[in-house]
């Protein structure tokens, strides 16, 4: 099986087992917590992999999701606590627009921006 068929399986297990607890609202599988990672590195890492250095498989792991799974198109990423999410294409949720200013974060919240004093000059003799 190749590597795309292999994590459209996977995300496709573990949508079902959501579904399967009434937890169909979540589409995604985190690389992590759901042992995709582990069972990348079972399936497709090098016999040369040293599989008992943690930052080693990281890293491994990184970029095989990077250059061969997302490369794909098929797949889409979002960002969880401890580690990505992995969606099938269109599943991922809308990602929020990020604010970028005093001035935004202060609008959303309806706050008008308190107005900018300029400091006096100095009298000079």
């Amino acid at each position: 099986m190749n590597p795309i068929e292999f994590v459209k399986k996977a995300i496709l297990q573990v949508q079902a087992e959501n579904a399967a607890k009434g937890k169909a609202q979540y589409k995604g599988a985190h690389v992590v917590y759901t042992g995709l990672n582990d069972a990348l590195i079972a399936m497709y890492a090098p016999e040369t992999l040293d599989r008992t250095n943690k930052d080693a498989r990281k890293e491994w792991v990184i970029g095989f999701m990077a250059n061969v799974v997302m490369k794909s198109g098929a797949f889409e990423q979002g960002f969880a606590h401890g580690g990505p999410m992995i969606y099938l294409k269109g599943d991922a949720p809308a990602r929020r627009e990020r604010i970028q200013s005093k001035e935004q974060a202060l609008n959303r919240f309806g706050i008008t921006p308190p107005p900018v004093i300029a400091p006096k000059a100095k009298k000079t003799k």
